[in-house]
């Protein structure tokens, strides 16, 4: 459902349904890491970098670095604060995931996210 009221532009929305979720289950990793990038990249007055840092953070600990969506989360949150580098590594640390696990989409969006932060961009949805 989150999903589709992001694609439907629905932000807003969208963050108060993943915080819905997380009220339920504090430790789910895809609402934290779903929740983390929109709060992160919302042209709206609900952008909080702090907290989406503390949620994709959360995400990544929470799957044992081992959720490529929880990984490039964090690489979301860290272009947005400018720390390229740290992004870099962590959508590196992702796309080896999604080779494993053969998900193409989700490479395909890991490899946009590496073209704009190796060019010093935050993230932008396509």
């Amino acid at each position: 459902m989150g999903q589709l009221l992001e694609r439907r532009s629905r932000d807003r929305e969208a963050l108060d349904f993943y915080y819905g979720v997380l009220t339920q289950v504090p430790r789910h990793v895809e609402a934290l890491g779903r929740r983390a990038i929109l709060l992160a990249t919302t042209d709206s007055a609900q952008r909080n970098l702090d907290e989406a840092s503390r949620l994709a953070e959360e995400a990544v600990v929470v799957s044992g670095r081992q959720d490529a969506r929880a990984l490039h989360a964090l690489g979301v949150v860290q272009a947005e604060q400018g720390f390229f580098p740290a992004a870099q590594k962590s959508a590196n640390e992702a796309k080896s995931l999604v080779r494993k696990d053969g998900e193409s989409d989700l490479e395909e969006t890991i490899e946009h996210a590496l073209s704009r932060y190796s060019a010093g961009q935050p993230y932008r949805k396509r």
